[in-house]
């Protein structure tokens, strides 16, 4: 969360409320004006709102159990039925998880801990992947599934293109 700690300090005279929220919950409180800016994977372009697209990014299958086959492993991990479509679509039927996550980036310290498999966004599986806790399973396809962020068209456009700048400033020195 540092870049809701750099947004607090520099403008103390904002009231920020951080919600972590699945993408569609996360539109839906845009849509009723619940939120006024949103990082997510899966945006919803609406009327009176902007989004723009932070980062390049590919989902990926990982793994902490390289000498498991991934489909003795897998759990499933909720990006969005987009998601779910496309790799019932290049895959066909993936394995019957016997759970399912829906933790975001929590769900790669579970992955890592448990001896699992499950796709995960490669950025934010970076430090994982580097310090081992988790691999790359070869010969898989990996999706384009990038993050975004979204915004009520009624924020000040200089305050957007700061936290805008901000977020990217760390997410480049995040994958540095």
């Amino acid at each position: 969360m540092p870049w809701l700690d750099a947004m607090r300090d520099s403008h103390r005279d904002i009231a920020f409320h951080a919600v972590a929220a699945a993408p569609a919950q996360l539109n839906r409180a845009l849509d009723d004006a619940e939120l006024d800016i949103a990082f997510l994977y899966e945006p919803q372009l609406a009327r009176g709102r902007r989004m723009e697209q932070l980062a390049e990014d590919r989902l990926i299958l990982v793994t902490a159990n390289p000498a498991v086959d991934w489909t003795e492993n897998f759990v499933r991990t909720e990006w969005g039925e987009a998601v779910n479509d496309e790799l019932r679509g290049r895959l066909g039927d993936l394995p019957a998880p016997g759970l399912t996550l829906d933790l975001g980036v929590l769900s790669l310290d579970w992955l890592a801990r448990t001896g699992s498999s499950g796709f995960v966004p490669e950025r934010l599986a970076e430090s994982h992947l580097s310090s081992g806790q988790l691999e790359p399973v070869e010969d898989m396809p990996a999706l384009a599934f990038s993050p975004y962020v979204c915004w009520s068209t009624a924020m000040e456009d200089s305050l957007v293109d700061g936290m805008i700048a901000l977020a990217r400033s760390m997410m480049e020195g995040a994958a540095q």
